[in-house]
């Protein structure tokens, strides 16, 4: 393949604006965090951006990518995944790449290969990937199904540390044997210095901004289109694992082994594990598992409802921030889930403790189908806790909170719903993220069925607004970038000019302010301040309620595309 017209496609204009389009619908609706200030420019100035990146393109070798940085959400009670924000022009270029290298060796991966497949049709507009619930994960679990009813052994298993473990030397010597060019072209020198970002980060100990760090190894975790290149890196694994005909299927890392008896089984994953050592992976001990009779391969298969995030959970947040029962909402889904109540419908007493990370997923998805005449102050304390100590589940429940603060709940119940949100925004214990998702539901724009949109922090009343700007000044001390662009775009929200947000930031946010800080002052530069809504009927004070109880999230927004 010719290695000029690879590079060609990349910077042609059709194409950026292609990767733009993706880039601003993930960061918008798939990815776990957005800076506001960066959204609302990008979305401003488009055609500005992708005339500069054109300019920057013309001479690929000298590209240099922008820093991007660190922030953390919770992946077990003790530890923390770290994430890494991209600069959205270099998540641009980033989804250039990613487009060209879907269009010629998509086709050519596995058919057993489920997850992060170039979506088609009508999506294919605005996403570059397959839908995560619609087709993916349907696909992964019938084709599961159906090898159960075949089989007698299934082993599930995944690959340790998978994305911090990608070797970049050994994804561009794949991709170049998988397109039939050399490594040494200007086409993959530039793909190379995308994957070598400098990240920056805060120092957990002194609390300020360190020196930029150079991702040498490991493709980043923060955005939907690593997937992708995730299963190129893999692809000869998939093929030897097919070619050896073993009944092998894998959805990103995690993989499943059928066979007729524990012996063949057990040769099979020897296999698979020596192919991965070949790629620097291992697999991971602590999650394999292996069943050996029907009943034990149907609760170790995958069912739609035991993936993360749930169906109520991380990433399927609707246009207004809420999170939409995609059980009812997905004919596709609805047709296709494993319903088993044990699981699914599980039932929670306001007493009942919260002793796991499992009751509090099923607690928020208890709580989320509660008609809102029935959510209790008692509840709310339950979703508290969450936010404070089982804190995988803080993007869920930090909307839950705010949603008792829009909807018509009883007068006590949203009391106390505010009383949590300030509480856990003190918390020493309430990680930076989830506090981030209270403040980004908070000035999140709403549907509302008496204005054209609403957003919550406009029905909080004046003694509640000075409250919450107290609050957002204190996070502004916080070391998190998050922290930092989350609380200076509320208190833009609530009328605050350009020049007062600089000087905040050089006043409260810890020094040396780094780069992160300083573009977002730039871009308040060419932003024009936002305008606070007029006040209306449905901006209600605390103590009263709505005339009509809300429809449900997905009768609301059944026609709108997942946030």
């Amino acid at each position: 393949m010719d290695h000029i017209k690879l590079l060609n496609q990349v910077r042609a204009q059709e194409t950026i604006e292609l990767a733009f389009q993706y880039a601003l619908s993930d960061r918008l609706h798939n990815d776990s965090y957005f800076d506001h200030f960066e959204i609302e420019y990008v979305q401003k100035f488009q055609d500005k951006i992708i005339e500069e990146l054109l300019q920057e393109l013309k001479k690929a070798d000298q590209f240099t990518p922008r820093p991007a940085y660190a922030y953390y959400l919770p992946k077990t009670a003790l530890c923390y995944r770290r994430m890494i924000y991209i600069p959205f022009k270099d998540l641009v270029l980033r989804y250039a790449f990613v487009i060209v290298l879907a269009k010629h060796l998509d086709k050519s991966l596995s058919a057993q290969c489920f997850a992060n497949r170039r979506a088609e049709g009508e999506r294919a507009k605005k996403y570059l990937l397959d839908d995560y619930y619609k087709v993916s994960l349907v696909n992964f679990r019938r084709w599961q199904k159906k090898c159960a009813a075949k089989y007698k052994i299934l082993i599930r298993t995944d690959i340790s540390a998978f994305y911090d473990s990608i070797s970049h030397k050994y994804l561009i010597k794949s991709l170049a044997e998988q397109l039939s060019i050399q490594l040494e072209t200007e086409f993959f020198r530039l793909f190379n210095k995308l994957l070598c970002i400098d990240v920056i980060s805060y120092c957990h100990k002194t609390k300020t901004v360190q020196a930029p760090k150079k991702l040498y190894q490991g493709l980043t975790i923060g955005n939907n289109l690593e997937g992708f290149l995730a299963n190129l890196y893999l692809k000869n694994v998939d093929d030897a694992m097919q070619c050896a005909g073993i009944e092998f299927g894998r959805y990103n890392d995690d993989m499943r082994i059928f066979a007729e008896n524990r012996e063949i089984a057990q040769l099979h994953l020897l296999i698979l594990q020596d192919h991965l050592l070949t790629k620097g992976l291992n697999l991971n001990s602590s999650k394999t598992e292996i069943a050996e009779n029907k009943e034990q391969i149907e609760r170790l298969r995958t069912k739609v409802y035991d993936i993360s995030p749930s169906l109520y959970d991380l990433d399927q947040e609707n246009e207004a921030g809420g999170y939409i029962d995609v059980v009812v909402k997905t004919t596709e889904v609805q047709q296709s889930i494993d319903i088993e109540s044990d699981e699914f419908d599980k039932d929670f007493n306001p007493d009942e403790e919260i002793k796991a990370d499992k009751d509090a997923k099923n607690f928020c998805k208890f709580f989320q189908k509660l008609k809102t005449k029935k959510r209790l102050s008692e509840h709310l304390k339950k979703l508290e806790t969450i936010l404070t100590h089982w804190q995988g589940n803080s993007k869920h429940a930090s909307w839950l909170i705010v949603d008792c603060i829009y909807k018509d709940v009883p007068s006590d119940t949203k009391t106390v719903a505010l009383e949590v949100l300030f509480n856990v925004l003190n918390s020493r214990e309430a990680l930076s993220y989830t506090k981030y998702r209270l403040i980004h539901n908070l000035i999140h724009l709403k549907p509302d069925l008496k204005t054209p949109e609403i957003r919550v922090i406009h029905q909080l009343d004046d003694s509640r607004k000075e409250e919450l700007r107290k609050k957002l000044f204190h996070l502004l001390y916080q070391s998190a970038f998050e922290l930092s662009f989350i609380a200076l775009y509320a208190l833009r929200v609530l009328g605050d000019s350009s020049k007062d947000l600089e000087k905040y930031a050089h006043k409260h946010i810890p020094k040396p302010l780094g780069s992160p800080i300083l573009t977002v002052l730039d871009y308040l530069q060419d932003l024009e301040p936002i305008l606070s809504l007029p006040k209306t009927e449905t901006e209600i004070g605390m103590d009263s309620n709505c005339t009509a109880e809300q429809p449900t999230d997905y009768e609301q927004y059944e026609t709108q595309e997942f946030y």
